[in-house]
């Protein structure tokens, strides 16, 4: 796989999702395939964002000696923690 498969410029019109949907389009042009790979879509996207939820979390500190800093950078994962979680509930991306 090239590395601009990987990493498309920032400038490309469409998202990966749009992309791998127009992929299996033009390779099984008809709606229950584009349900499908709808459906297959959001799955991943939600696998991921659990990923991103998990990864933040083991990230939160035990140090328990509530330092402010500490505090204020668990906080910091919490909120980012609370964002991705919306993302799953539909928020935009």
């Amino acid at each position: 796989m090239s590395t601009s498969s990987q990493n498309p410029s920032p400038e490309s019109p469409t998202s990966a999702r749009e992309r791998l949907i127009g992929y299996a389009l033009v390779a099984l042009p008809n709606e229950p395939a584009f349900a499908k790979c709808d459906e297959l879509a959001n799955a991943f996207r939600a696998e991921v964002l659990h990923e991103a939820i998990k990864a933040a979390r083991s990230k939160l500190l035990t140090d328990g000696t509530g330092a402010d800093v500490l505090v204020a950078y668990d906080r910091g994962i919490n909120d980012a923690v609370v964002a991705i979680s919306a993302l799953l509930e539909g928020g935009a991306s």
